[in-house]
């Protein structure tokens, strides 16, 4: 190995060691993050708040109820960030112990790629449902039902399918590469 290389590999190592030390505290502070902000949601100043609650709701304050209902809809892309932590603690994991191209190291990145996919979808759902608890407390005729698709969607959607197909062929030289090992 070159000196370069062996600068290049203890470069991999520690910069994987601190991302996975993030992302375990990422893993661990989500839930919390998510909970102390929606119980504090009437304290926050509105460059702050999640949307506007005037535009939903006839009361200018949300009840103890709908702010924790709306914690729990949070909670949805708050459980795919923290599963993409997990995926991510794992591929890190591998690079630290110079893992780079095995199938586990392929197996995270597709994961992480369907995860951003299913984010995708799940933002337009999660959006819906936050909606729909915050004017809940209206009277009948004057809650709302918004469905919306967003750049945002379409973006993850196309990020996540790269990161599948970036995925494949990984695998593809993964096994090329095996094939030419074993070939005399």
């Amino acid at each position: 190995m070159t000196g370069q290389t062996i600068d290049n590999i203890h470069k991999i190592k520690t910069i994987s060691f601190r991302l996975r030390l993030i992302c375990n505290i990422i893993f661990y502070l989500t839930p919390v993050v998510i909970l102390a902000y929606w119980m504090n949601y009437n304290n926050w100043p509105e460059y702050l708040k999640y949307v506007n609650v005037d535009n939903f709701t006839l009361c200018k304050i949300l009840p103890l109820h709908t702010e924790l209902i709306c914690a729990l809809i949070a909670m949805i892309p708050g459980g795919i960030i923290m599963l993409a932590t997990k995926y991510l603690t794992g591929l890190f994991s591998l690079y630290e112990n110079k893992i780079f191209f095995s199938a586990d190291n392929i197996n995270y990145i597709k994961k992480l790629g369907k995860l951003v996919i299913i984010w995708s979808f799940t933002d337009i759902f999660m959006n819906t449902l936050m909606i729909l608890a915050i004017s809940m407390n209206n009277p009948p005729g004057q809650r709302l039902l918004s469905i919306g698709v967003g750049t945002f969607q379409f973006s993850t959607l196309f990020i996540g399918s790269a990161i599948i197909l970036i995925s494949l062929v990984m695998d593809e030289a993964r096994l090329i590469n095996d094939e030419q090992q074993y070939t005399i």
